[in-house]
């Protein structure tokens, strides 16, 4: 395939058959080719460590290890900022915001995709939910408080609901820094943040 023709999301899947941990074929379940006609997907970039939408998958490549790589455009960026990333540990079908009156469906121990806003950088980053204050409200406005643990540092952090994400599926988050590293070695990342303008120039 040539760099740059744009690659559809069944195509992505059909490449993918052999990967059955993925998490683009939902923990090994799979799915039909179909399915994904209409499905979003958001990937971790190498540069920040945080979750961004994915615009189009640009091209794919196959590792000498077996592993399917794909080349990744994200929304809001241009080509510039393309990046190779692990379809295993990097790509994953794109989180879900929910309505206020929605909020039920959150659950302790979920994974969420949270945003994350300090003095120098606002990112999207997995986190755990830990426990959730909730409060009665109406349909329209949730005034629950949902207090998660951020993944990459292990801190915890009281949040609206509008600052989560759902996961489509509850899988394991891919949580290391380095797509290369062992994640059985660090237990504990720890590793900085920046905003991807900052890293990207």
């Amino acid at each position: 395939m040539l760099l740059g023709e744009d690659i559809s999301s069944s195509d992505l899947l059909k490449i993918s058959a052999d990967l059955a941990d993925s998490p683009l074929l939902g923990n090994g379940k799979g799915k039909q080719a179909t399915d994904l006609d209409d499905m979003g997907f958001e990937a971790r970039s190498t540069k920040d460590n945080a979750w961004h939408d994915v615009s189009m998958f640009l091209n794919y490549r196959v590792l000498s290890t077996g592993e399917l790589e794909v080349r990744v455009r994200y929304a809001g960026f241009g080509k510039e900022q393309d990046e190779w990333m692990n379809v295993k540990l990097g790509v994953r079908e794109r989180s879900i915001p929910l309505e206020p009156s929605e909020c039920h469906k959150v659950k302790d121990g979920d994974l969420v995709l949270c945003f994350l806003e300090k003095e120098d950088y606002a990112l999207y980053c997995d986190a755990r939910i830990v426990k959730i204050q909730r409060k009665i409200h109406d349909p329209t406005d949730c005034t629950c408080t949902f207090i998660v643990q951020f993944v990459h540092d292990n801190t915890e952090e009281g949040v609206s609901f509008s600052r989560i994400c759902c996961r489509p599926t509850q899988e394991e988050s891919a949580c290391f820094p380095d797509l290369a590293l062992d994640p059985t070695q660090s237990p504990s990342l720890n590793f900085p943040l920046n905003t991807i303008e900052s890293l990207w120039g």
